[in-house]
């Protein structure tokens, strides 16, 4: 008997040197990516602002000592931006210079390059090396800065994705803003014709939280940020369109063209619902700036009137918007109670679910959330 457990206590002792050994080996070969990734995850710390790789060096200011919160279970940075009213950081200069010199040069790296560094010089790089990009197009056809090429920029927008309302819309904005009103119906009946409605935010999105990421920022940072930086330069010339065709319909009513005026408000009302129902709802914003270019378009018709698109009469469909909006408000207000509390892995979940579903959808989850113990 006594032999039997020295034999085993000898196996176990061996079967512990070479456990021992096994460990000690793989862990000095982890890639250097991964074994720098276990060592410096949440950190922003001045010091390591010395490290020759520009991937592994501070890419922003460190978190002040009176605004860094105790908990340790999640990022300094993301307790700062929901805690007070902080600021998204901006990617450094020195980083996305290592970054563009591996090799990130096409449309998207550059105009996740604007978007996280918060440079505009990287929009015009990108319309300079990528003339025809639809996405460039679109970051760029607004631009308040060189106006007089609005309408080529259009133009080549619709021309690089034909099939996309998106681009229809904004044309006939433009055309409005002109006074080419023959033109601007005939886009407005083009884009009714036409499923796509895409504003390229969720490419945008995705683009910039890999940037994020290769920046070495943790994933739940990188997520956050990527999606709330995304630009969306079509609202206000969507909404602006809405209101161009409110004083259109008074122009046909004050005429007596009460069927033209009701054609402007049924164009106006598929404009809003592809913001506030389809893919454009993806964001919060978009989706209440749906909302009220429906209203905007409806309001100008006589409230009494009984039209085929619009369910239930004006003044319901109203009051019905006004109680979803204030959903949506309601839920909002929330949020950043809620991000206090929320541990790295519920704000991935979150933006997870915010591309694939929308930011109404995604609040709606984080009032399940919230409501739990």
């Amino acid at each position: 008997m006594q032999s039997r457990i020295l034999v085993a206590l000898a196996l176990l002792v061996l079967a512990v040197l070479v456990a021992t050994r096994w460990l000690r080996t793989t862990s000095e070969g982890l890639p250097v990516a991964l074994e720098s990734a276990s060592t410096t995850t949440n950190t922003r710390s001045p010091e390591s602002s010395t490290h020759p790789s520009p991937i592994k060096a501070p890419l922003i200011a460190s978190i002040p000592a009176d605004q860094a919160l105790p908990n340790h279970s999640r990022s300094n940075l993301l307790n700062v931006l929901f805690t007070a009213e902080g600021e998204i950081p901006a990617v450094s200069p020195e980083f996305l210079e290592g970054w563009f010199a591996s090799g990130r040069t096409n449309a998207l790296d550059l105009l996740a390059a604007r978007q996280a560094g918060q440079n505009s010089d990287f929009l015009q790089q990108a319309l300079t090396n990528f003339p025809n990009d639809p996405r460039v197009l679109l970051a760029t056809a607004q631009s308040k800065e060189f106006p007089e090429v609005q309408r080529d920029r259009l133009d080549r927008l619709k021309a690089a994705d034909p099939e996309n309302a998106i681009a229809d819309y904004l044309s006939a904005r433009n055309h409005l803003k002109e006074g080419r009103i023959e033109d601007a119906l005939a886009e407005l009946s083009a884009a009714s014709g036409k499923q796509k409605f895409d504003d390229y935010s969720l490419e945008s999105a995705l683009a910039a939280e890999e940037l994020y990421l290769a920046a070495g920022f943790s994933p739940a940072e990188a997520k956050a940020y990527g999606t709330s930086s995304t630009r969306l330069p079509q609202l206000s010339p969507l909404k602006g369109l809405s209101q161009e065709l409110a004083k259109l319909q008074q122009d046909y009513l004050a005429t007596g063209n009460r069927e033209g005026a009701e054609d402007l408000a049924r164009l106006g009302m598929q404009l809003g619902q592809r913001l506030s129902t389809t893919s454009g709802a993806r964001s919060l914003v978009a989706e209440l700036t749906g909302l009220t270019i429906e209203a905007q378009v409806l309001k100008s018709l006589p409230s009494d009137g009984q039209y085929d698109f619009v369910p239930g009469g004006i003044p319901q469909y109203l009051e019905q918007m006004n109680q979803h909006r204030a959903g949506l408000k309601e839920s909002s207000s929330h949020f950043k109670d809620w991000m206090r509390q929320a541990n790295d892995s519920e704000i991935m979940a979150y933006f997870d679910r915010m591309k694939l579903f929308g930011e109404a959808e995604a609040l709606r989850w984080m009032e399940s959330r919230r409501g739990s113990p």
